[in-house]
C-alpha cells in the first residue's frame, strides 16, 4: 500500500473523527460561499516525497490540472482513430481503450526510488517502476496491446517485471507492494512477447535466475496447470535462446513438449461428454473443451495429431453448440484458430457476431448457467457486458479492440497477427515510432461479406496474417470484399 499522504485545503478544516487502524477521517469545514478545494499527494515511500510532489502540483489551478488531465488522455484515446461502424460500435471501443490503461500503477517517486516487493528501496535511473498486476488474465491481450499503442510504456513495465523477478516475485503480491492485487503467472511470456515485437533493450539477465526458480515451481496439479506451465517453459525457453544459452535454451523447450505432449494425449485429445462440465477433473474456472486449444505454440503438433479437418469439424462443433466461453480468459483466442485451419470465413464470421450480435452463454466465471444467458457479450450500456463477464483488469476490453480491428494475437510470445474482417472502416494506429498503420476496407456492401483479398502496401497477404515487424514499418493493410 502506499505509505504516505499529505492534504491540504484552500479552506480551514478540523478533523472530528479519525477511525482507528484506518486511514479514514471526518473532516468538518466552516461555512464559506467559497468552493472547498481538496489536494491530496500520495507517496510509496515516505512523507517528504508526498510533501515533495504535494509542493509541485500548487502552482496550478484546479482548471489547469483538470485540463492537463484531459489532454494525457485525449492523448492515449487518440492513438488509435477509426472512422465507420456504428454509434455503439464507436463508444464501446474508446470505452474499451480506456479500460486498459486503469493498471499497473506507476509506484516511482518524483526522485526515481521504488519500494521492492523485498521491502528494500530501489533506484530507477531513467525508467519508472510499476506494479499492481493481474498478469494471468492481462498478458492474454491488455499488454500485447500495450505494445503496439506504448512501447515506451511497456519498455517500463517490462523493465518492473524484471526487477520483480530479482527483489522477489510471488504468484500473488507482497505486503510490500502497492496493492493487493490478483496474480502474476505468466510475466515470463508478457516478457517474450514484448521482445519478440520491438522492445529490445531489455536485460534479460536481471530477472533471469527468478525465471528459473518460478520455472522448478510451475503448478502441476491440474490438466489445465499443466497446459498453462508448458506455455511457461516455452517462454522461457525462448529467453534462453535470446540470451544464447543454448542448454538451458534445449532443457525448458524439452520440458515443454513433453509436458505438452503427456498432458494432452491424455486429458485432452479423445473427446468425451466430460468435456462440456465445467471445472471436471479440478480445471479452474474452464471445460476441457475450453482449455483443449490453450497451447497455441503447439497448434501444429495438434495437427499432426488428431488432423486439420476433424481438428477443424471438432471446432466447428465447440462454437456451434455453445461450449466457447466469451466470459473467461482461457478461450478468447480461439474464434481466430480457423485461420490455422485453412477456414478463414468461419473466424471472420464468428468474430463478427461476438462483437456485434447476440449470443448465447452457457457459461460463466465459475459455473454452467442453470438457464443460458442470451444477448450481447459487449454492450453499451452501464453494465458494459454479459453476466459474469470477467473484464479483469483490461483483459476482455483488449480483446474487443483487436477483433473489432481486424487483427488478433494468437500465439502471444510470436510477431505475428491472425486476422479477420473488421467491423469499421478505417482505423489508423499511431505506431509510436513515427510511423502510422492503418487499416481500411474496400467494396464491404453489409458487414457479413466475406474478405475475398488483403494486401500490405501493395502487396497480396496469402495467410491471413501479418507479423508486428511489418506494422512497425507502416502502411496500409486493406481489406477487399
Amino acid at each position: 500500500m502506499f505509505s504516505q499522504h499529505t492534504l491540504s485545503s484552500n479552506e480551514p478544516f478540523s478533523i472530528v473523527k479519525r477511525k482507528v487502524k484506518s486511514s479514514e477521517a471526518e473532516l468538518r469545514f466552516e461555512k464559506s460561499e467559497n468552493p472547498v478545494e481538496l489536494r491530496i499527494a500520495v507517496s510509496p515511500l515516505d512523507a517528504a516525497t508526498a510533501n515533495l510532489e504535494a509542493k509541485q502540483s500548487e502552482s496550478l489551478s484546479f482548471k489547469q490540472l483538470k485540463l492537463q488531465a484531459n489532454n494525457l488522455w485525449e492523448n492515449k484515446l487518440s492513438r488509435i482513430n477509426i472512422k465507420g461502424g456504428s454509434n455503439d460500435d464507436r463508444v464501446i471501443f474508446y470505452t474499451s481503450l480506456y479500460r486498459i490503461y486503469m493498471s499497473p500503477a506507476d509506484v516511482t517517486s518524483n526522485d526515481h526510488r521504488y519500494l521492492g516487493s523485498d521491502g528494500q528501496i530501489y533506484k530507477a535511473d531513467g525508467w519508472r517502476y510499476f506494479s499492481s498486476w493481474s498478469i494471468w488474465d492481462t498478458f492474454r491481450s491488455k499488454f500485447p496491446l500495450l505494445v503496439i499503442t506504448e512501447p515506451t510504456l511497456m519498455r517500463d513495465i517490462c523493465r518492473s517485471l524484471l526487477s520483480l523477478y530479482r527483489t522477489g516475485k510471488k504468484n500473488w503480491s507482497t505486503v510490500s507492494e502497492s496493492t493487493p492485487t490478483v496474480r502474476t503467472e505468466h510475466a515470463s511470456i508478457l516478457l517474450l512477447d514484448a521482445y519478440r515485437k520491438g522492445i529490445r533493450d531489455l536485460d534479460f539477465a536481471i530477472g533471469y535466475e527468478g525465471m528459473k526458480k518460478e520455472a522448478d515451481e510451475l503448478p502441476m496439479a491440474s490438466p489445465d496447470q499443466k497446459l498453462e506451465s508448458a506455455y511457461d517453459l516455452w517462454a522461457l525457453s525462448q529467453i534462453a535462446g535470446i540470451m544464447d544459452n543454448s542448454s538451458d535454451e534445449k532443457k525448458y523447450r524439452e520440458q515443454s513438449e513433453k509436458l505438452f505432449e503427456d498432458t494432452w494425449t491424455r486429458e485432452f485429445m479423445q473427446i468425451t461428454p466430460a468435456f462440456e462440465v465445467m471445472k471436471n477433473n479440478g480445471l479452474y474456472q474452464g471445460t476441457r473443451w475450453q482449455y483443449r486449444w490453450a497451447a497455441p505454440q503447439y497448434i501444429d503438433q495438434m495437427i499432426r495429431w488428431v488432423g486439420k479437418d476433424t481438428l477443424s469439424n471438432q471446432l466447428s462443433y465447440f462454437f456451434d453448440n455453445n461450449l466457447y466461453n466469451q466470459g473467461n480468459e482461457p478461450d478468447i483466442h480461439v474464434p481466430f484458430l480457423f485461420n490455422r485451419f485453412g477456414k478463414p470465413e468461419s473466424s471472420q464470421q464468428l468474430v463478427r457476431n461476438l462483437l456485434t450480435k447476440e449470443m448465447t452463454h452457457r457459461y460463466g466465471g465459475n459455473s454452467e448457467f442453470k438457464i443460458p444467458y442470451v444477448g450481447r457479450a459487449f454492450k453499451n450500456h452501464p453494465e458494459g457486458y454479459s453476466p459474469e463477464m470477467d473484464e479483469d483488469d483490461g483483459t476482455m476490453s483488449a480483446w474487443y479492440i483487436f477483433a473489432s480491428a481486424g487483427f488478433y494475437p494468437l500465439l502471444v510470445g510470436g510477431d505475428s497477427y491472425e486476422l479477420v474482417s473488421p467491423i469499421f472502416d478505417r482505423i489508423s494506429i499511431d505506431m509510436g515510432n513515427g510511423k502510422t498503420f492503418e487499416i481500411k476496407t474496400k467494396g464491404r456492401k453489409t458487414p457479413e461479406d466475406i474478405i475475398k483479398r488483403i494486401t500490405m502496401n501493395g502487396k497480396v497477404v496469402s495467410n491471413y496474417s501479418i507479423s508486428h515487424g511489418e506494422m512497425l514499418k507502416g502502411g496500409t493493410l486493406l481489406f477487399q470484399y
